[in-house]
């Protein structure tokens, strides 16, 4: 072995050793001061004791479903690629029904319907905002949230204010991680299966049952508005080019048997002329119209076929089994949490010690 190897063994050697030393000499500490860390834990043990006798139970209102939005193909499929409808099927997105239920625009709708939870009927909104006493935590930003309650629903109405505190309520509704705020709602879901689950948890057992179902319909309506806009509007279009087809045929005929009627079957070069001219207008318009009247149909079996189909399969049934906070967990927490504390501060004040009783020692 060479001096370098030497020495880096013998270095690797004396740092081992003063590890061990260290860290024995810490656990000796903490043996020493024990009633120190046994207080810091029972502290914490009775604040997480205190903290979950104190939670309110939660209830949790859940909603399974399915939705079935497959377009299967079929022998109309050379018509409905006329209008750009197309007939090949496609899987449901499941990703994109969670993140539609988690928008804004669904979870502002849920939250302006009224219902009656414990005798008062009121916005879902303002629901949430007492039963959990979101307004006694805003007040602490701004003291003008204290107490707020939403007077109406017009949304581009509202003020600074309203808008404020419609998107801490939307926050609350649907969580907030970047700011550690638990939301009511969570959606889950099986690609396998293709079954959601939509579950709302709150204090409040009608609140938690309520608005499950209320976010569950206004998702349904958003999804299928959504999905049916193209072959809704062209249904639209063609109902109002058989309308208006139909109003011309019915004054073609008018005019033509007015004719008839005038002439008593003696006719004249332009009376002649004249029917014949309105015979060919009804024989044309009559042609148009049932084509119109056939690409009509398909178009209504188009948009009936891109309907997507919602399908509950359990709906929240009341009584709710409450979910009480753990007192293990509370149990755990506290010893974990008031031994780490007890011990880091231990620590701390050897080493505060020792580097004392070096700086002494050289002096």
């Amino acid at each position: 072995m060479n001096h370098n190897e030497k020495n880096r063994s013998e270095i690797k050697e004396v740092t081992l050793r003063d590890l061990i030393l260290l860290v024995r000499s810490f656990f000796y500490e903490i043996v020493r001061y024990w009633i120190f860390v046994g207080v810091l834990i029972l502290l914490a043990l009775g604040y997480f004791l205190y903290s979950a006798y104190h939670t309110p139970d939660q209830y949790s209102g859940k909603i399974t479903f399915t939705i079935n939005n497959k377009e299967t193909s079929s022998g109309v499929g050379s018509v409905l690629g006329q209008f750009g409808l197309g007939g090949s099927s496609r899987e449901n997105n499941l990703n994109k029904i969670s993140e539609f239920s988690k928008s804004r625009k669904i979870i502002q709708q849920a939250l302006f319907k009224k219902t009656e939870v414990d005798g008062k009927n009121d916005y879902y909104a303002n629901h949430i905002i007492a039963i959990h006493k979101l307004d006694d935590l805003w007040k602490e930003k701004n003291p003008k949230l204290g107490g707020f309650r939403f007077k109406h629903d017009r949304f581009t109405e509202f003020s600074r204010l309203e808008n404020k505190a419609l998107l801490n309520t939307y926050s609350k509704v649907k969580g907030n991680k970047e700011r550690g705020v638990e939301g009511l709602m969570e959606i889950v879901y099986s690609e396998e299966t293709g079954i959601l689950e939509m579950m709302i948890k709150s204090y409040n057992e009608e609140l938690s049952s309520s608005f499950v179902e209320t976010l569950y319909e206004e998702l349904s309506k958003f999804y299928i508005a959504e999905n049916i806009e193209k072959p809704r509007q062209t249904y639209t279009n063609l109902k109002s080019k058989v309308d208006s087809l139909a109003n011309s045929l019915e004054y073609i005929d008018l005019q033509l048997a007015k004719t008839n009627d005038q002439n008593r079957g003696l006719f004249n070069l332009t009376s002649r002329l004249k029917a014949d001219r309105l015979a060919r207008q009804q024989k044309i318009l009559g042609l148009a119209f049932g084509k119109a009247i056939e690409n009509l149909e398909v178009a209504d079996f188009t948009l009936k076929n891109a309907t997507p189909f919602f399908q509950v399969i359990d709906a929240p049934l009341m009584p709710i089994t409450p979910t009480k906070e753990s007192y293990f967990k509370a149990v755990m927490l506290g010893i974990l949490l008031g031994g780490f504390i007890g011990s880091m501060l231990v620590i701390i004040r050897k080493i505060i010690n020792d580097a004392l009783e070096d700086n002494n020692s050289d002096s």
